[in-house]
């Protein structure tokens, strides 16, 4: 354990430069040889057997007086190794080599350079290959004791890997390409596409191995799924005579089909495409331990009573978002898929030059359903309200000053 700790250090030494490390320390317990004697002490206790994300912050908040150690340790994550495990006959490593590769530079492009692993492929040993074709007869299950990443865990030695993905070349029973829970990624019955991505040439998406691969190793790091309302992707939010956008009748009307899971624009977690980038909450909460450890501001505006501005001059906080009392159920149909009920806890808002691109978000694992934008070109001044249930949000736009968000909920129920 311990070796494994001082090896997540080191990598966490090796990608910040002298000056960034001695301000880390400073501000986050003001000595230098403190922080060290603090974070190895802690670690020294950490049961990795047991391990919870380190980057999941929605645990990490709650976690008391380990703040530092668990920044730190996510960190080291984001920039460790994830182990690719090959099952089966028909995957040789020259072609999961292939796929690990590209899945390397599509992660990091996928989250801005906020996780940039080194995945490493490797095939199952032979135990672990009896093992899993033991237990998965016919399909790979859902029950994470039969995943070819918790028994690739359990019979090989990957104790120096921050997380394990598998690829097999059999079915998942459920159907579908990729499974993600806790420490464990699997990939099912998508080996033979494994040519590397163009990013320069790639204009719609398609899931060859390495997409797959990156797109649960996203998981991996608390992203969810970045979904969107069919056409929301370039739909512009209507208002009624009064400037009034109900998300609520827009959300209520959602028919057959009209859902799309992974179909979030530009997106790591939904289409794959040569733009593909984080959207500002993805971004904003990978770098939590950057905010833990005063490196970064935080780029957030949380609506509430008061008044907020994100001026056009400040390009690097461009995002706020109204955090409901209780999260909000909606309700989606797909085809083949039935009915799913589905829970988010913020409003967001995204500033993109004269518009605003608007989201629920579900805090747990960063999953967005896009619906729709406002647009403010041409206009020097232009107010409206977007209303959701009981909660209203005025937005004024100033083309000198950039987007004015106040929360009227209670105003309006005056």
């Amino acid at each position: 354990m311990q070796e494994r700790q001082k090896g997540r250090m080191s990598r966490f030494a090796n990608h910040y430069s002298v000056s960034e490390k001695k301000a880390m320390y400073a501000r986050a317990v003001g000595s230098y040889c403190t922080l060290l004697v603090t974070v190895f002490a802690s670690m020294a206790l950490v049961d990795n057997s047991e391990k919870v994300s380190s980057c999941d912050i929605s645990n990490n908040e709650k976690a008391a007086g380990d703040e530092l150690g668990l920044a730190l340790d996510c960190i080291s994550d984001r920039f460790g190794k994830i182990a690719v495990i090959g099952y089966g006959d028909g995957l040789s490593l020259d072609q999961l080599a292939i796929a690990s590769a590209d899945a390397d530079s599509i992660l990091a492009r996928g989250t801005g350079g906020l996780v940039d692993v080194t995945m490493v492929p490797m095939l199952a040993s032979q135990s672990a290959n009896e093992r899993f074709n033991q237990l998965n007869p016919e399909c790979a299950s859902k029950d994470i004791e039969k995943l070819g990443s918790f028994i690739a865990k359990d019979e090989m030695n990957l104790r120096d890997y921050n997380y394990v993905v598998s690829v097999t070349d059999v079915k998942q029973c459920q159907g579908g390409h990729g499974l993600a829970s806790g420490d464990f990624a699997d990939v099912f019955d998508v080996h033979e596409d494994v040519k590397p991505k163009d990013f320069e040439t790639k204009d719609e998406y398609k899931d060859t191995l390495a997409d797959v691969i990156a797109h649960e190793a996203g998981h991996l790091y608390k992203l969810g799924h970045m979904s969107k309302l069919e056409h929301s992707s370039y739909q512009n939010l209507p208002s009624n005579n009064n400037g009034v956008i109900d998300l609520s009748s827009i959300i209520s009307s959602i028919k057959l089909g009209a859902y799309r899971e992974y179909d979030g624009q530009n997106n790591l977690m939904g289409q794959h495409t040569n733009q593909i980038e984080p959207d500002a909450y993805q971004a904003w909460y990978l770098q939590w331990p950057e905010r833990a450890l005063k490196l970064k501001p935080d780029t957030h505006y949380p609506i509430d009573q008061k008044e907020t501005l994100v001026p056009n001059s400040d390009k690097s906080r461009n995002f706020s978002s109204l955090k409901f009392s209780e999260p909000l159920k909606i309700v989606v149909r797909q085809e083949g898929l039935g009915v799913r009920e589905m829970f988010y806890d913020r409003l967001l808002f995204e500033q993109k030059e004269s518009r605003v691109h608007v989201s629920l978000v579900n805090d747990n694992d960063v999953a967005t359903l896009s619906l729709g934008y406002i647009h403010f070109s041409n206009q020097e001044s232009s107010t409206q309200t977007i209303k959701i249930n009981t909660y209203s949000v005025r937005i004024e736009y100033q083309s000198d000053r950039g987007i004015l968000y106040t929360d009227i909920s209670k105003q309006e129920e005056s």
